[in-house]
């Protein structure tokens, strides 16, 4: 179980470093992300979406709790960012936003990342940007 959230950090790295080769070695080839804000599906999405989310909304993650048991692994996350390109189909606002999220991961029999889960409630972080039209938030 200690190898399974060490496995997270050293993911949450390569992702924060743009490590994007040994980000791919940390899953398995069939890993499916089932993230139902944000439209991705697979390592692809997720590294395109950490980008998108790091250059858009400048932000910084807090690690808050972590918890693993068997093959399952628990985050609960901590952003902070400011809004300083366009996203979510809206131009900048230069706001500072918070929000939290909580990501479940499965693991393969082999240690590496075969799922996640990901939730985050989208709707307060576009209130905290002044932003309306929640069905346009999958343009980020």
């Amino acid at each position: 179980m200690t190898d399974h959230l060490e496995t997270i950090r050293k993911f949450g790295q390569c992702l924060g470093e743009k490590n994007w080769t040994e980000a791919r070695k940390l899953v398995t080839p069939d890993f499916v992300d089932h993230n139902p804000e944000w439209g991705v599906s697979s390592i692809d999405d997720i590294i395109r979406t950490s980008v998108d989310i790091v250059e858009k909304l400048a932000t910084s993650v807090t690690m808050k709790a972590m918890f693993a048991e068997g093959d399952k692994a628990v985050l609960h996350l901590g952003f902070t960012g400011v809004h300083r390109k366009d996203a979510f189909g809206f131009a900048a606002t230069g706001r500072g936003v918070e929000w939290d999220a909580v990501e479940i991961y499965r693991f393969s029999t082999d240690g590496r990342i075969a799922e996640v889960w990901h939730y985050s409630r989208i709707l307060p972080l576009l209130e905290q940007l002044g932003l309306k039209g929640m069905e346009t938030h999958r343009s980020l």
